[in-house]
């Protein structure tokens, strides 16, 4: 079972998905402080001023998180999130304002640390059999790690104090995880509409009526 279970592409497309979450996630914890300090504040402001973002990203993801409970849900809210993660890089990486900047780090932790429990649900959603949800959640937890991996790589201190580079990879894997939770839902949306029309071959995770969370 355990091969069979890895042959399928649903639980490394979470695992991609779950590792390209947790790299910013990691990402802004370590380098937040740098990153403000490099806009002119002592690092004792700058460790001060880079909690407030993390606060405003629990209040984000409690939010993401009721409305993809109430309208059953996932991918819209991956979306969402993803797409504010990448406009708070962008203003953190371009622009000129230190405000502005700023800002952008409160945009990008509220996308990336409420995605992280989204990607969660969304697996869990959609992997029904006890040995594969088993696998899945190994893998997600190694990919998981991973993120950490290149979080920690990816800002060098010689790209000091934009720290372009690293957000670029950190916005790229944002687009994977757009990318990705499209294909995924994309081939939900099919299977749904085959078995609502009773050409499903197979039952969706081998039981009768389950049906994929979009």
């Amino acid at each position: 079972k355990f091969f069979k279970n890895l042959g399928d592409f649903k639980l490394w497309a979470f695992a991609l998905m779950f590792m390209n979450t947790t790299m910013p996630a990691y990402a802004f914890s370590y380098f937040a402080p740098v990153i403000i300090r490099g806009m002119g504040y002592s690092g004792g402001i700058a460790n001060v001023l880079s909690a407030p973002p993390v606060v405003f990203a629990v209040i984000s993801a409690f939010f993401f998180a009721w409305m993809s409970d109430k309208f059953h849900m996932r991918s819209p809210a991956i979306f969402a999130q993803a797409t504010i993660t990448i406009v708070g890089l962008m203003l953190t990486a371009y622009h000129s304002n230190d405000g502005v900047r700023y800002f952008g780090i409160f945009l990008g932790q509220a996308g990336c640390q409420g995605n992280i429990p989204t990607v969660l649900a969304y697996q869990s959603n959609n992997i029904r059999m006890q040995s594969k949800r088993a696998v899945a959640s190994a893998l997600q937890i190694g990919f998981g790690a991973i993120g950490g991996i290149i979080a920690s790589t990816v800002f060098r201190e010689e790209d000091a104090p934009t720290y372009r580079p690293g957000l670029w990879v950190t916005a790229a894997l944002q687009f994977l995880t757009i990318g990705l939770t499209a294909t995924t839902t994309t081939y939900f949306v099919i299977k749904n509409k085959q078995q609502t029309n009773g050409t499903l071959k197979k039952p969706i995770e081998g039981r009768e009526g389950l049906r994929y969370t979009l």
